[in-house]
C-alpha cells in the first residue's frame, strides 16, 4: 500500500494497530494456542530437527547405554518377560513413577502388525469402572509406519486415535529390532505430555545405536481420553502403574526384548 497524505498515513497507522492489537488479544484469548506452543517449546531443548522426525540430542545415557532425551532421577525398573498371549507376544512392569520413560529394544516378529505400550494405567484384572481404569496406548504400526495415541477407558472398550494424533514414520519388518520409547509426564498445567521415539538402527555390535527420532509429541486435553480423564489422578498406590508392551499378532515365538526399562525422568 503507497503512503500518501497524512490523512492517509493517521488512517493507515490506525488500522495497523488495530490489527496488532487486535491480533494479540485474539492470541492472548486462545489458551490452547498458547499452550500449545509452550509445550513444543519446551521440547526444543533436548532436540535438534532432523529429517523426517526429530533427532533427539540425549540428555543422559542409562546403564545399557542408551540415550534418554530427559534427565533420570536415578530410579528405574525392568521390564519382564510377559506371557505368550493369543494376541501376541507381551512384555511387562509394574513401577509408581508418574513422569517417566519407558525405553527397549525389541525384535519384530512373523506376522506382527503392531508395537504398542499400554500406559498410564493399572493392571488390567478387574479393572472395569472409574477414573483410575484408563490406559494411554502408544502406538507403531510397523506395515505402515503410522505413530499414533488412542486410549483404552474402562477395560474392554476402546477409542481409536484420532487424525490429529497421528503421524508417519518409516515402516519395520519382521526379523528387525528397533528401540522403542515412549514418555509420559506432567505438564506445569497438569495434563498429560506424551511422546513416541524409535530407533530404527536398532543394535549395533549388540550396543544401540541410538539413532533415535521423536515422531509423535502430544499433549492430551481431551483429544486422546476425554477433558475430564485428561485430569485424573493416576493410580500409582499398590501395585501402581503397568507398563506393558504389546507385540500385536506376533505368535511364532519369534520376538524379543532388549534392555527394556522404565525410568522415572526429571522434567525441570
Amino acid at each position: 500500500m503507497a503512503r500518501g497524505s497524512s490523512f492517509t498515513n493517521d488512517i493507515f497507522d490506525i488500522v495497523s494497530l488495530i490489527l496488532i492489537v487486535g491480533g494479540v488479544y485474539y492470541i492472548a484469548t486462545k489458551t490452547d494456542i498458547l499452550d500449545d506452543l509452550k509445550s513444543r517449546i519446551s521440547g526444543l531443548s533436548n532436540r535438534s530437527s532432523g529429517g523426517g522426525g526429530s533427532v533427539i540430542a540425549g540428555a543422559t545415557t542409562d546403564a545399557n547405554g542408551i540415550k534418554i532425551p530427559y534427565k533420570l532421577t536415578g530410579k528405574s525398573v525392568k521390564i519382564n518377560e510377559g506371557s505368550d498371549h493369543r494376541n501376541g507376544k507381551r512384555y511387562n512392569v509394574n513401577h509408581s513413577f508418574e513422569n517417566y520413560y519407558m525405553v527397549g529394544y525389541f525384535t519384530l516378529g512373523k506376522g506382527q502388525e503392531i508395537i504398542e505400550l499400554k500406559a498410564d494405567g493399572p493392571n488390567h484384572g478387574g479393572c472395569t469402572s472409574g477414573d483410575k481404569c484408563t490406559w494411554v496406548e502408544a502406538d507403531y504400526n510397523i506395515n505402515t509406519g503410522q505413530v499414533y495415541f488412542s486410549a483404552e477407558y474402562p477395560h474392554p472398550t476402546n477409542h481409536p486415535a484420532k487424525s490429529e494424533n497421528k503421524a508417519q514414520a518409516p515402516t519395520a519388518k519382521a526379523g528387525q529390532t528397533i528401540g522403542f520409547g515412549v514418555a509420559a509426564f506432567w505438564t506445569p498445567d497438569k495434563y498429560r505430555r506424551l511422546q513416541i521415539y524409535l530407533d530404527h538402527g536398532g543394535l549395533v555390535g549388540g550396543k544401540p545405536a541410538n539413532q533415535w527420532k521423536l515422531w509423535l509429541d502430544r499433549t492430551d486435553k481431551g483429544s486422546i481420553t476425554t477433558p475430564k480423564l485428561a485430569k485424573r489422578q493416576l493410580p500409582t498406590s499398590g501395585k501402581g502403574l503397568e507398563a506393558e508392551i504389546r507385540m500385536h499378532s506376533a505368535t511364532s515365538g519369534d520376538t524379543k526384548m532388549q534392555f527394556g526399562s522404565v525410568h522415572e525422568i526429571a522434567t525441570s
